[in-house]
């Protein structure tokens, strides 16, 4: 249950962030290229553990990272997160949903691309990514 809600709250979000040019690398990162650079925007499952879930509710972690294109290793999450990021008007982003029931599903997506497009887009263009409104 948990598991088939995390793939959906990806999968969502991969349809949204696409317009971006942003691709889906791995279950829970995304990648785009440019020019000898990629910027990356990684998700976390907050509370995850071995084992089976002990509730429903599904939390989102949302990091970005820059990294030279021809990069090996481990992938370093060198940017902001959303622990601490908040909203124009001050208030925290909702990055959790049920599973189970679904509840908060789609303001939970919203938020994520929100995250991505306040928070993550410029961090990019300030270390020389693609400008803001790409």
């Amino acid at each position: 249950m948990v598991r088939a809600g995390v793939e959906r709250v990806c999968a969502e979000f991969d349809s949204r962030i696409a317009a971006h040019d942003f691709t889906r690398m791995s279950a829970r990162l995304w990648s785009r290229r440019i020019g000898e650079r990629l910027e990356l925007i990684h998700f976390h499952r907050a509370g995850g553990s071995y084992g089976a879930p002990a509730r429903a509710s599904v939390e989102i972690r949302v990091a970005f990272a820059t990294r030279p294109a021809d990069a090996r290793g481990p992938l370093i999450l060198n940017g902001p997160s959303s622990d601490r990021l908040r909203s124009a008007d001050g208030r925290a982003y909702h990055l959790r949903f049920n599973a189970l029931t679904w509840s908060t599903f789609e303001r939970c997506v919203d938020d994520l691309v929100r995250v991505a497009l306040d928070h993550g887009l410029p961090w990019f263009a300030g270390q020389g990514g693609m400008a803001e409104d790409c």
